[in-house]
């Protein structure tokens, strides 16, 4: 029998999600629940992802013990806008039933902009140096350092926070809900942290490294944030459980289901290598792919770029290079992008059978994922149900996790074996919507483009930005063509240079066919 716990009032009085059952009652989701939902769906990414552990690391220097608890901590904390008057009284009658009280505010702030303001103005000076960043921490040093990446998290939805938000707090924030709020994120601190989250002192050169890393922090928070949202995986629970409780019993457990589910863990790479172990039915392979499979890997992020003529064996070189690459633990999968969707369809087509000979056999098959926009699985978005807005043009998390998962074209990013048009990489560096989940999932992949001599200038030039930031992220690239102008190579290799952190090399070489391959440690 369980053994009665007492629930705190932030528990039992405030709303994250509702829906209407077939009896007409009102069913709902506490907010401190669905934060540690979402928490919980970032720990267990965090924890079945070792390349991104490395990454993160890399980019911040912060141990990853203490990274493990910031990422569980900032994400259990992603949706604290929800507990404002604002978005409380957007179910009037719901609000009247759990406090006494109906609409009191009017919803004419996103709840994410209000979630970041409440960090500002209210948990900054609350939880300051002790147990949130260490004695001698000061609110101005404390945002430095956490104010990227909560920004990242708080605008899960794909939009920042409000550069300018006007925020009545007072209002939004009364002293009843301030109180609440306050005892649940001192209790989701004590989760991750029971002695306290410790930082280091730097505090200019640790916000920098937090500003770096906030791009892949910010397309984690997305991804965990519409895992975490799914009803299907993540079900209403009653207020009848402490934090500890509920994270223990209900939010862990449901969220290494839920990733499990999604298909977004680390596959074992098959051990046999070269084009016989990908292609047996090879009986003897071209002079470029012979050469693939002795080719001298780099340490740390590795472009090659392959220029050889059309018939050369181009694609099965650059895929045994690739399988090489994830054996070396430079990726986990790949991502193919083509000039064209017929040449994606065609590409898709011939790499299916790819994937059994690339990842061992277990419990998980790998993803092969088509993404270009006649994608007809994108179609299949029309027949679910969402759950709508909470104001014009802001969707609900789970609305936008269902699209995923119906939408193959976000998915194969993701995917341990993706195959798409080049638009859908590049939209990794455009100012859209989600572009940080797209340069999460490049950053996992060996990212190989084809026909790269077919890019226009503005394509080249989205490209050469995609590059900087995959290298940067600790990605690795194989460009192909048939005929690269020596201007082009150039280009392209000094700006995966400048995002690894490499010297720009000085290229002259114009022999052809060529293979060029740029390294931490040299350029061949």
């Amino acid at each position: 029998m369980r053994e009665e716990v007492s629930v705190e009032t932030y528990v039992t009085q405030y709303w994250a999600k509702t829906r209407e059952e077939a009896d007409g009652s009102m069913s709902w989701h506490p907010v401190p629940y669905h934060n540690l939902d979402v928490g919980a769906c970032a720990v267990v990414l965090w924890d079945s992802l070792p390349r991104l552990r490395a990454l993160m690391v890399r980019l911040t220097g912060l141990p990853e013990a203490t990274l493990r608890a910031t990422v569980g901590f900032l994400m259990s904390i992603h949706d604290v806008g929800k507990f404002a008057e604002g978005f409380q009284g957007l179910c009037e009658e719901l609000k009247d039933r759990l406090q006494g009280r109906g609409r009191t505010y009017p919803y004419n702030t996103r709840h994410d902009t209000v979630g970041y303001v409440i960090w500002e103005e209210v948990l900054l000076d609350e939880l300051a140096g002790g147990k949130l960043g260490g004695e001698g921490a000061d609110p101005d040093q404390l945002q430095i350092v956490l104010g990227p990446w909560l920004r990242a998290s708080m605008g899960h939805h794909g939009k920042p926070p409000e550069a300018q938000p006007k925020v009545m707090l007072r209002e939004q924030v009364p002293k009843s809900v301030k109180r609440d709020l306050l005892a649940f994120v001192r209790d989701a601190l004590a989760l991750f942290a029971p002695e306290g989250l410790e930082l280091p002192l730097e505090w200019e050169e640790l916000g920098q490294a937090m500003e770096r890393s906030s791009w892949v922090f910010a397309g984690l928070a997305v991804l965990a944030d519409w895992i975490g949202s799914n009803h299907q995986w993540f079900h209403f629970a009653p207020p009848a459980f402490s934090v500890a409780e509920y994270w223990e019993q209900r939010a862990l457990p449901q969220a290494r289901e839920a990733v499990a589910a999604a298909g977004l863990g680390t596959l074992e790479t098959r051990a046999e290598t070269g084009l016989a172990a990908l292609f047996p039915a090879f009986t003897e392979g071209t002079a470029l792919q012979r050469f693939s499979e002795a080719l001298p890997l780099e340490a740390g992020p590795t472009l090659v770029i392959i220029e050889e003529v059309t018939g050369g064996g181009k694609t099965e070189a650059s895929q045994v290079l690739a399988h090489r690459m994830i054996r070396a633990g430079h990726a986990e999968g790949i991502f193919m992008a083509l000039p064209s969707m017929a040449t994606a369809n065609a590409m898709h087509r011939r790499v299916r059978a790819l994937a059994s000979r690339l990842f061992e056999e277990g419990v998980e098959a790998p993803r092969v994922v088509l993404a270009h926009s006649a994608d007809k699985t994108a179609l299949r978005m029309q027949e679910v149900a969402g759950d709508g807005e909470y104001a014009a043009g802001e969707l609900r998390a789970s609305t936008a996790c269902r699209a995923w998962l119906y939408d193959s074209r976000k998915k194969a990013l993701l995917a341990q074996l993706g195959v798409g048009t080049i638009d859908q990489a590049l939209m990794g560096v455009l100012p859209l919507r989600h572009q940080s989940l797209r340069l999460f999932g490049m950053s996992r992949n060996v990212f190989i483009v084809d026909e790269v001599h077919a890019c226009d200038a503005y394509v080249l030039r989205l490209l050469e930005r995609l590059l900087e930031f995959h290298a940067a992220l600790g990605g690795s690239a194989i460009l192909m063509s048939a005929t690269l102008p020596l201007q082009m190579r150039r280009s392209l290799t000094a700006a995966f240079a400048k995002g690894a952190g490499y010297k720009t090399p000085a290229l002259r070489e114009q022999a052809y066919p060529l293979v060029t391959q740029l390294g931490a440690d040299a350029l061949l």
